[in-house]
């Protein structure tokens, strides 16, 4: 969300998933630590990280536990601007039932959703944090006609290609094999019903 609010014109259109809202819960820290101790221990938690993050992933989420913790002791808002300066479309989406996240998800998200004016929301019923994660079929499905209504494309010398998107570093093949899922090395693509 950040993103789209520095970058105005850059991000056509995101995807924030299973997130705390404009301020991080009062249990949040303690589940952080707990989740974090347990993904540690965990390979497929492992994996993702690795999938999502690189080679350096510890040292990336290790950076990020240390801040959000700092974020939740100074309850700021985790956004550098209103969320009325966001102007792309957004989907806002979590599980019902991730513990990671505060009890009140939809209601927040709601709240954000008057503020931004251009957003929408899919909570699932079940599943845990993240859901991108933990209802990874439905997700894509619901993210490949997310992405299809706000595509963006431009022609380039050998053929279309997605643009607007704000990726932190390009992802590797996922860990296991996902037939069309939307996690592909290449994002060049030949038309958008393709996607």
């Amino acid at each position: 969300l950040n993103a789209a609010m520095m970058m105005k014109g850059s991000v056509s259109s995101l995807i924030a998933d299973s997130f705390d809202g404009c301020i991080l819960n009062s249990s949040f820290s303690s589940n952080l630590i707990k989740e974090r101790e347990c993904a540690m221990k965990d390979e497929d938690a492992k994996g993702f990280y690795e999938w999502c993050l690189g080679t350096d992933w510890q040292e990336i989420v290790q950076k990020d536990t240390k801040a959000l913790l700092a974020c939740a002791d100074s309850r700021d808002s985790l956004y550098v601007s209103p969320l009325s300066a966001i102007e792309c479309p957004v989907l806002l989406t979590g599980s019902a039932e991730d513990l990671m996240c505060r009890s009140d998800m939809e209601e927040e998200y709601m709240e954000m959703k008057e503020m931004m004016g251009n957003a929408s929301i899919h909570m699932f019923p079940h599943g845990g944090h993240p859901a991108i994660l933990s209802n990874a079929e439905e997700f894509a499905e619901i993210a490949k006609d997310f992405i299809k209504r706000h595509i963006h494309l431009t022609t380039l010398k050998g053929g279309s290609y997605l643009t607007g998107c704000c990726i932190a570093r390009s992802f590797p093949e996922p860990p296991h094999d996902a037939e069309g899922s939307l996690y592909k090395k290449s994002r060049r693509i030949e038309s958008p019903a393709s996607y």
